[in-house]
């Protein structure tokens, strides 16, 4: 099963690399459409899976109190593409 950038495809919807929950979700709620990730070597994101509501908690008291911990950085223009992605999140959900 491929997928044409470009081409119409009625009736499927495909997601990206994070398929496990989101494609479990998406399969379940839309039983009539074809789900399937784009990534053929798929595997759940370990990293993801590794984020507690306790780390969360954490990093946020951190920054309250002035302090930066676990910072990334990468360079231009990554830097730029992260936070166009994170305005429209921003923007979506609010």
């Amino acid at each position: 099963m491929g997928f044409s950038p470009g081409k119409q495809q009625a009736g499927r919807y495909v997601a990206g690399r994070l398929l496990s929950s989101l494609g479990t979700r998406l399969a379940h709620e839309f039983p009539d459409k074809t789900i399937f990730c784009l990534d053929p070597q798929v595997c759940p994101c370990s990293t993801m899976y590794r984020i507690h509501p306790s780390f969360l908690l954490w990093t946020l008291e951190s920054l309250v109190k002035g302090e930066v911990v676990n910072q990334v950085k990468v360079e231009e223009p990554t830097a730029g593409y992260a936070r166009q992605a994170l305005a429209q999140m921003l923007k979506i959900g609010g």
